[in-house]
């Protein structure tokens, strides 16, 4: 009997090992797993990191395009303004060109009239009224720029 329970307190001994051991093996494939899991998030991490880093990058560069574009804008609206501001100006320089040229043409029919005959009197001041309307024209073209 003694034998047989001794037997049985080493088999209860040997099993309760065992168990024990199981108990470690899975502790241990716990940790292992916790292990792989930590890794993988932070893998997770420095992916994420990287594409943060990536998506900013993409967010500044788009910004210095759009900054270029509204400084190639108001270069290309100031060269418009500029233009326009030239041609208003030459408008108005052949305005006033041609204003004077019609007041002289007027004012040499108006010398040339006090020395001619009614005939040539009346041919002159029909030259002098188309003179004036010339350049009504010529102001009427020059509001219209």
């Amino acid at each position: 009997e003694e034998a047989a329970a001794k037997a049985a307190a080493e088999a209860e001994a040997e099993e309760r090992q065992i168990r024990v051991l199981y108990r470690e093996v899975i502790r241990l494939d716990s940790a292992a797993q916790a292990a792989r899991i930590r890794k993988a998030v932070a893998n997770r991490a420095a992916l994420a990191s990287l594409a943060k880093k990536e998506a900013e990058r993409a967010v500044a560069a788009a910004e210095e395009k759009k900054k270029a574009a509204a400084a190639e804008a108001e270069r290309k609206e100031a060269e418009a303004a500029q233009a326009a501001r030239r041609k208003e100006a030459e408008a108005a320089e052949v305005a006033r060109r041609k204003e004077g040229e019609a007041k002289a043409a007027e004012a040499r029919e108006q010398k040339l009239a006090r020395f001619t005959t009614p005939a040539e009197k009346a041919a002159t001041e029909k030259a002098a009224k188309g003179a004036e309307e010339a350049r009504e024209e010529v102001q009427l073209a020059a509001r219209a720029k």
